[in-house]
């Protein structure tokens, strides 16, 4: 053996033995440091959480390239197996880690380390079931359908399909953008593809070479390959008016754009309110707009957002992140450390029913409110506009809208809270004892017995029949009321036949987005109106109770089981024990009261959040 320059040469033997004492001592102190915790196993700081280096993946960057074979250095744990470098015989959950994320304020989609999807959040069309196999990037639209990347560089969509946006072309892409109604991709070749709706040339890209594509609402915007910005489809408020100059990142909102230019600096043009277009200071990477919330990565990892904060998605928790995608109600990002964490709204929230007992409940879209024993009005889940935040005062009737509720008081004073285009959340005076709140319009029955109705009014929805009743119901753009000689009216839209009621006896009427049903004197249900996934189908049996949705029913039997019908499925309708009493529908979620006169909530037409996804 050579020797060193600066002593004497060790021979092989000695380094042998150096190397065993070394060994020994390591695993006398790894011993000492497992030992030395609780008797029950609790973590000790500084050994839970596992070495990064020993589970990411090789690449951490947020570029289109193919993503790299998996080696199972890159692999994520087998279920039940714990992660190298933590603690064998805790409870801890495999660690996950992701590669990007999209998401669109309602539903969301992620790319795992392992290249595989997840989906959670609004699955009104199937939007949040994506396809097996590995992927390189995923994009989400607002309008209920998604689209990623495949390893092959081939294209898969799913979700709504009626513009055919769902049907993507053949050939290689690098990466894909899905807009409201339409998709667009960028080839291998660079030139752009789009496809689906193409009411305003959304559809219809320039030609060039280009090197990012972001589809919005009704236009889309992209880079070419100069780094100068094309823009093109629905300008009414100047978002396709692309800026002059070189640009680094684009993204197209719903009626506005953003970019960051070459020197790091955001711009954003288009409709401004509420501050849309007024973007922050400072040196950023990338850009991400979506309708009324953007936000943007700075080149310190820090998030910037700015806009509309209706759920506190403008509100980021600290970095470092190394990509970001903002949505309505909901921001996402993957930080730096590969963590997916999401902010703002959760579907969590919406079906956490609070404790104690109710004596009605009713849901909206997002939330749900309910009338303590002690007449106080109680809501939950997203409260965008204050939707969720009641007014004061004590109540014996409640109704959750869209963005909106109403109560009917004690006193026989209405009160509304939350926010609608139409007005249907600024009430008539009088003395009310019920109320119901619809899509875009109101209705209430006042102490004579009489209805009226405020709000919305292009379909004749306001033009409430004369005569008394016993209850009323509001829909989508109809409205239905039940008289005392068990005769069921309906006025306002008509274009699937909702206000063409058979000609039965009915004891109670529900009015869904476009379909109504009624229980008959013998328990049954009668429905009508708008039929197209079967909600105006319901079981046969006798029934106590019924809500509708825009594309499903539900109701309660007379042994207190709920029973749906319509655009649903048994995986989607996991009910909590009952028996129930009464059931309430929404968009993606359901809530029922029991004959205990406990609340219980469960989603409906949606994906839970995955317990992978950390919530700041």
């Amino acid at each position: 053996m050579d020797e060193d320059a600066d002593g004497p040469a060790v021979s092989w033997i000695q380094l042998v033995g150096a190397l065993v004492v070394l060994g020994a001592v390591v695993l006398l102190a790894s011993r000492w440091l497992f030992d030395s915790g609780d008797d029950d196993g609790a973590e000790i700081d500084g050994v839970d959480a596992p070495a990064r280096a020993a589970t990411a993946p090789a690449s951490a960057t947020t570029s289109m390239a193919t993503p790299a074979p998996i080696t199972t250095s890159d692999a994520a744990p087998a279920d039940g197996e714990a992660p190298s470098g933590e603690l064998t015989g805790t409870a801890a959950a495999p660690v996950e880690w992701f590669e990007s994320v999209s998401t669109s304020g309602l539903h969301a989609c992620a790319v795992r380390g392992d290249y595989s999807l997840i989906c959670w959040g609004r699955n009104t069309y199937g939007q949040a079931e994506p396809p097996a196999g590995e992927f390189g990037q995923v994009s989400v639209s607002t309008s209920g359908h998604s689209c990623a990347v495949r390893y092959d560089l081939t294209l898969a969509c799913w979700g709504r399909n009626a513009d055919r946006e769902s049907e993507p072309p053949s050939g290689d892409f690098t990466r894909v953008s899905a807009g409201d109604g339409f998709t667009c991709g960028l080839r291998t070749d660079h030139t752009l593809r789009c496809w689906g709706n193409n009411r305003f040339g959304q559809a219809e890209p320039p030609t060039g070479k280009f090197t990012q594509v972001s589809a919005g609402s009704y236009h889309a915007c992209g880079v070419r390959s100069d780094d100068t910005l094309a823009c093109w489809g629905l300008n009414d408020a100047e978002q396709a008016e692309a800026p002059t100059g070189t640009f680094l990142d684009v993204s197209s909102g719903n009626v506005h754009s953003c970019g960051v230019r070459s020197t790091g600096q955001l711009t954003c043009w288009g409709y401004n309110g509420p501050g849309r277009t007024v973007a922050p200071s400072g040196s950023f990477s990338s850009v991400s707009a979506r309708s009324l919330t953007s936000c943007a990565l700075r080149v310190t990892g820090s998030v910037s957002c700015w806009g509309a904060d209706q759920a506190g998605e403008t509100d980021p928790p600290e970095g470092p992140f190394r990509s970001v995608s903002a949505g309505s109600l909901q921001t996402c990002g993957v930080t730096t450390e590969d963590v997916l964490t999401c902010w703002g709204h959760d579907l969590g929230d919406v079906i956490d029913a609070p404790g104690g007992t109710f004596g009605r409940i009713s849901t909206g879209s997002g939330h749900s409110c309910g009338i303590r024993s002690d007449a106080r009005v109680e809501c939950w889940g997203a409260d965008v506009w204050d939707r969720a935040s009641p007014a004061p005062g004590l109540y014996w009737d409640v109704s959750a809208g869209a963005l909106y509720s109403c109560g009917a008081r004690t006193d026989g004073v209405l009160r509304c809270w939350g926010y609608s285009n139409y007005g249907a959340s600024r009430p008539p005076s009088g003395t009310f004892d019920r109320v119901t709140a619809g899509q875009e319009h109101a209705c209430g029955l006042l102490s004579d017995e009489t209805v009226t109705c405020w709000g919305d009014d292009r379909y004749g929805q306001l033009d409430a029949p004369s005569g008394t009743f016993v209850e009323v119901s509001a829909g989508g753009h109809f409205s239905c009321a039940s008289g005392h000689d068990r005769t069921v009216r309906c006025w306002g839209d008509d274009g699937f036949g909702q206000t063409r009621v058979p000609d039965k006896e009915f004891l109670g009427v529900a009015a869904g987005w476009a379909t109504a049903c009624a229980i008959g004197l013998d328990g049954e249900l009668t429905c009508w109106g708008f039929n197209e996934t079967g909600q105006a189908e319901p079981p046969a049996g006798g029934f106590l109770d019924v809500s509708l949705s825009q594309d499903y029913g539900c109701g309660v039997r007379v042994n207190g089981s709920v029973q749906c019908w319509g655009d649903v499925t048994e995986a989607d309708m996991e009910v909590p024990e009952g028996p129930f009493a009464s059931v309430s529908v929404g968009w993606e979620h359901a809530c029922g009261l029991r004959r205990d006169d406990t609340a219980a909530c469960w989603l409906t037409r949606a994906v839970p959040t995955p317990p992978e996804v950390h919530r700041d």
